[in-house]
Order: C-alpha cells, then structure tokens, then sequence
C-alpha cells in the first residue's frame, strides 16, 4: 500500500478556521454568560383603603439562602453524604476542619482504624464543639 499524508492547503485552513470561529460565536462560547434570571413584572396595585386587609407579598422566586451552620450540639449526628471527608464535615458543622479528629474519636468504632475509609450513608455522632 502506498500511504501518503494529505496536507490541507492554507485555504482550507482558512476556511475551517472562519467557520470554526463562526460556529463558536454562535454558541455564545466566546464572551457569553449564562443566562440571569429575570423578574416577571409586577401589576401595580392600588393604595390600601383602611377597610382592606394588608396583601403578603408575592414569594420571591428565588431560593432563600439556607442557614449557616450552627455549632453542633450534645447529641447530634450526621450522615456521610458524596464526597465527605472527616475535615469536610468538621468544616460544615464547627466551622474549622483542624476538628476532624475529635469526630474521629468519637466514631472510631464505627469507621475504624483509618480515618480516610468514611462509608457513605454511615451515622457519625457528632460530639459539642470543645
């Protein structure tokens, strides 16, 4: 067989490169953001008369922030979810990862001699924050 290497010629080059750039313009790749939410436009509503009722205002249609973790408490237990290590979960629940030893501690007997082999969907019991 006698194999011979086709070299593209600089046209072609150049075509493919005009219609490479096109298509990624056309995607929104290049200086594209995703997409921000709007607010559906609200109707205006006329001054309350003394004889109405106050009117709650409409949801927002974004999520509440959730809360910051608090400190854990006596008692507490957590269950290890995708992806969490000991100083992942010393993290969420006291706010500092150097923690991760005194849940540890606490849990030897249900994780065992490596702290590192955290099962998913185990029960850890979470000791107060010292």
């Amino acid at each position: 067989m006698n194999w011979r290497l086709v070299i593209p010629t600089p046209r072609w080059t150049v075509h493919g490169l005009i219609v490479g750039a096109v298509l990624f313009t056309a995607c929104g790749w290049i200086g594209g953001s995703s997409p921000t939410p709007t607010l559906a436009p609200v109707a205006a509503t006329a001054s309350p008369s003394p004889e109405s009722k106050p009117v709650a205002p409409p949801p927002s249609p974004f999520p509440s922030p959730s809360p910051s973790p608090s400190p854990a408490a006596v008692g507490d237990t957590y269950v290890v979810g995708e992806g969490d290590t000991l100083a992942t979960i010393a993290e969420k629940l006291y706010g500092d990862p150097t923690l991760w030893r005194r849940i540890y501690e606490a849990n030897v007997s249900v994780i065992g001699p490596n702290p590192d082999n955290l099962r998913l969907g185990t029960t850890l019991r979470i000791p107060p924050k010292p």
